[in-house]
């Protein structure tokens, strides 16, 4: 390829023009044949780059490509690779300026201005092929962006004046009426790609139900040549005439406004949903009628009125099976409206004034124990009947015993709601004001069931005080001790305690002296405040209550005749307990 001579020469002329690399003065004043040179390689393929460096050092061409266009490029170590470069961009070896110095010095360069050296674009194999890592700079390129060739964007006289906005590069088909800000519906993934949803949502109208299905130039009839900006997003701005033509019902005739989605949702049109329906006239989004109609027109059969309804068309009834299941109800008759009067809800046997007028069935024991009117209605042509015992299995022979001594009790319905009007067991009101308070005063929720007191299921004349209180006659007749007529035995507790409450011997101030009246009323506690002694109720003090001393009685005494320190002479002359008696 190149002779000794040649090759001397070329060496010679390298030196002349100023290089000074160590692989030359190899080669310098040597006699060795051009194939013996070949043999070193490394030094071989550095000597062809000073070669060339030194042919073209005053050429426009740079020299990597005369190389490359040569087939000896390939023939470059990975390590050797910077020293050839710098031989072909810096003759001087002895240069150890700046990077710009360097590329100032290298002629023919086409970059007039570059900041970044030639490695960070340039690889070895060929400088026509660029690899830069777009992610590191302030811009990274994405999507389509990643196939657009760099001189689209770049001079390459200085690439780092580049414009970054979209217009720079691409034209306006919207005439900027939808502003400089590209980003918010396209990006580098391709002009046609957008989330119609996302940029809806920052709107006034964002996307929702069949609208996501909704083509773009469905709405934005003006797009892309101008801006998507809609004269109205009112519903009837695109369903004008879905709302004319409508006639089940008809929306003109019954003054419907033109405000869709009052009734309708995005989801689908029918059937509409109006949602104060339920608690202003019938519940047909919850309850038994949920998901039980179609449109507007099952129940409002007049398409011209929906105040009219019907009942009957559903549900299939008729007069006679009607008339005949409603006997004594008051009020009823054969029209939806009374049907709904009394089935507000919706819901068979919801007749919520039962329990006001008639018997507690939807509160109370009794709610939730029966099925339907029958149970307790026997008779399906009269409502007036009723039955009690049919229900809770009772007998006459249970019963009977139970009620013994029980005013006015008969085996009959009508009796047992006289005496338990709530359907509560023992329910015999009258009981307080008749014969002793049980669901008032100490003894109210004091007791389960009338065994409690009493305890002979045949005769409730039979009571019994003893054996609830667990009072014992030990403990029982000291404490009666001088009480007239006393007796351990519940009739002669009831005789003397008849409110239950203790201490209620209301034959005191009549016989005795006066403590539930006069000056003594609520000035003591129990008995024993009294009288003292626990034993012998016919002992009592009247000193030791008042905080009498003798000496100031004494003094207040003078001249009373018969007068004497002691109880037994203050109840003599104060048998009422006034100090002027």
């Amino acid at each position: 390829m190149f002779g000794n001579r040649l090759i001397r020469k070329m060496i010679y002329w390298y030196y002349q023009k100023g290089g000074n690399h160590p692989a030359a003065r190899t080669f310098r004043g040597a006699s060795w044949s051009f194939s013996d040179i070949r043999c070193r390689c490394d030094q071989f393929v550095i000597l062809l780059f000073i070669v060339v460096s030194a042919l073209l050092i005053d050429s426009e061409i740079c020299p990597a490509q005369i190389m490359e266009k040569s087939g000896l490029l390939h023939l470059l170590p990975i390590s050797n690779l910077s020293a050839p470069m710098f031989l072909i961009h810096a003759p001087s070896h002895k240069t150890t300026g700046s990077f710009q110095i360097q590329q100032q010095q290298a002629k023919g360069h086409p970059h007039k201005v570059l900041t970044e050296p030639c490695q960070s674009c340039h690889v070895f194999e060929s400088f026509t092929k660029i690899k830069f890592d777009h992610n590191k700079t302030s811009y990274p390129l994405e999507g389509k962006h990643q196939a657009v060739a760099c001189l689209s964007c770049h001079s390459v006289e200085n690439f780092s004046k580049v414009e970054t906005s979209c217009f720079s590069c691409h034209q306006d088909v919207h005439q900027a009426k939808m502003g400089p800000e590209c980003e918010r519906c396209h990006s580098p993934t391709g002009w046609q790609q957008f989330d119609a949803e996302a940029i809806h949502e920052r709107t006034r109208f964002p996307l929702l139900g069949r609208h996501l299905l909704v083509d773009c130039a469905t709405c934005h009839e003006s797009m892309p040549q101008t801006d998507f900006a809609l004269t109205s997003s009112r519903c009837e701005s695109c369903h004008q005439q879905e709302y004319l033509e409508t006639t089940t019902p008809n929306h003109i005739v019954n003054g419907f406004p033109p405000d869709c989605e009052n009734c309708h949702q995005m989801t689908r049109w029918q059937p509409g949903f109006l949602p104060d329906h339920d608690a202003l006239f019938f519940q047909i989004f919850s309850g038994r009628h949920k998901g039980r109609w179609e449109s507007c027109a099952t129940c409002h059969t007049d398409p011209a009125n929906t105040s009219f309804f019907t009942c009957f068309e559903c549900h299939a009834h008729n007069q006679s099976s009607m008339d005949s299941r409603h006997r004594g109800i008051s009020g009823y008759a054969y029209n939806s409206l009374t049907c709904v009067s009394c089935h507000g809800p919706g819901e068979i046997r919801r007749y919520k004034e039962h329990d006001i007028q008639f018997f507690p069935i939807f509160s109370g024991t009794h709610n939730n124990t029966w099925i339907g009117c029958a149970d307790c209605h026997t008779d399906s042509y009269d409502r007036k009947t009723y039955s009690c015992v049919t229900c809770h299995e009772h007998s006459s022979e249970l019963m009977n015993p139970a009620h013994k001594a029980v005013t006015g009790y008969i085996f009959e319905s009508n009796s047992c709601l006289g005496c338990h009007p709530n359907g509560m067991t023992g329910d015999f009101f009258e009981h307080d004001a008749a014969f002793f308070p049980i669901y008032s005063g100490v003894h109210n929720g004091t007791w389960d069931d009338c065994t409690n007191c009493h305890t002979d299921r045949s005769n409730r004349t039979v009571y019994s005080c003893v054996t609830c209180h667990e009072h014992s006659q030990e403990l029982m007749d000291p404490a009666h001790t001088g009480i007239a007529d006393y007796d351990f035995n519940s009739t002669n507790c009831l005789a003397c305690h008849p409110g239950g409450e203790i201490g209620d011997f209301e034959q005191h101030d009549n016989l005795y002296f006066p403590i539930y009246s006069g000056a003594h009323r609520n000035q003591w506690e129990n008995c024993v405040t009294c009288h003292n002694e626990s034993g012998n109720r016919k002992v009592f003090t009247c000193i030791d209550c008042h905080e009498h001393n003798k000496d100031s009685t004494d003094r207040h005494h003078t001249r009373i005749s018969d007068y004497r320190w002691e109880s037994n002479a203050c109840y003599d002359c104060h048998p009422r307990g006034r100090g002027d008696d």
